[in-house]
């Protein structure tokens, strides 16, 4: 076993008849490459996704904030009240209609 190992070690099996095992050699680097190209790939997807999740809902939360304050801005008190600091008055009877002859 460690005659084996040490004939893979360093390098004889190349050397003697090992030239025939190349292409397959190769093979397995490139497999093992892409192997570690595709983990490196899938982890920056994922931490990407992450990212983007915690992002939209910053953004969601946010949004749902400015919603709330401007539908509290168009309740009838406080337009009411927006309005009596410019001296607008609610009107006490309703709008005379205005017909014209053509």
């Amino acid at each position: 076993m460690a005659k084996g190992v040490s004939w893979l070690l360093n390098g004889e099996f190349l050397v003697k008849g090992g030239v025939n095992q190349m292409p397959f050699i190769l093979f397995l680097t490139g497999i093992f490459l892409f192997h570690i190209w595709w983990v490196y790939y899938s982890e920056n997807t994922i931490r990407n996704i992450s990212d983007k999740t915690k992002e939209l809902h910053e953004v969601k939360s946010e949004y749902n904030t400015v919603i709330s304050n401007e539908e509290s801005k168009t309740q009838l008190s406080n337009m009411l009240k927006s309005s009596e600091i410019i001296d607008l008055k609610k009107p006490t009877h309703s709008p005379d209609i205005l017909v014209t002859n053509p």
